[in-house]
């Protein structure tokens, strides 16, 4: 029997698979840094076994606060509030929500895109303008009769049971108010 090489496009292809069939997190997660960068300020908490989109982790802010300053935060460490892709992501982030303690407004990532208006779009730029209701492929899980625009409702929040209300930014209603973070 003769011995043949591999060519050396499929030896890469081979060394490349086996180091990434052992890695913990998807090419390009820096899942320590995030960590240490999201510790840093003293005001996150992991929100731990969140099964959401690949190399996504998921923080939610210790600090009672309005929607804009919560999104402001975490885009000083290059993150948005969550944004819920699907059904899946959206109970196991409510799950762990609930888990770890936190009642109230929990705000997540989607915003108004103009007083009175009957679209909104996802603040991490995802999804573009979207129609609520709407027939599209966004996900969506608002609580009946929401969104109301009561009063002139702006933001997005979740229930404990993970369905979404329109609010305002600096509502009373639902106090406290945390930001829920998706950095991806």
């Amino acid at each position: 029997m003769k011995f043949q090489t591999l060519p050396f496009y499929l030896l890469a292809f081979l060394l490349c698979f086996c180091l990434l069939a052992k890695s913990q997190a998807p090419v390009g997660c820096d899942i320590p840094g995030i960590r240490a960068a999201f510790a840093a300020p003293g005001y996150y908490t992991e929100l731990a076994g969140v099964v959401g989109q690949p190399c996504s982790m998921y923080f939610i802010n210790n600090n009672s606060q309005d929607a804009a300053t919560s999104e402001a935060q975490a885009q000083t460490l290059g993150a948005h509030m969550c944004v819920m892709n699907d059904a899946t992501e959206n109970a196991n982030v409510n799950a762990a929500i609930n888990s770890a303690g936190f009642g109230g407004a929990i705000w997540i990532g989607y915003y108004r895109t103009a007083v009175n208006s009957p679209t909104f779009y996802a603040l991490d730029g995802t999804t573009g303008n979207f129609n609520v209701p709407g027939p599209n492929a966004i996900y969506q899980n608002w609580a009946g009769g929401e969104p109301n625009n009561y009063y002139g409702e702006d933001y997005t929040h979740t229930y404990g049971n993970g369905t979404w209300n329109d609010l305002d930014s600096v509502s009373g209603y639902a106090s406290p108010q945390y930001g829920v973070v998706e950095i991806s």
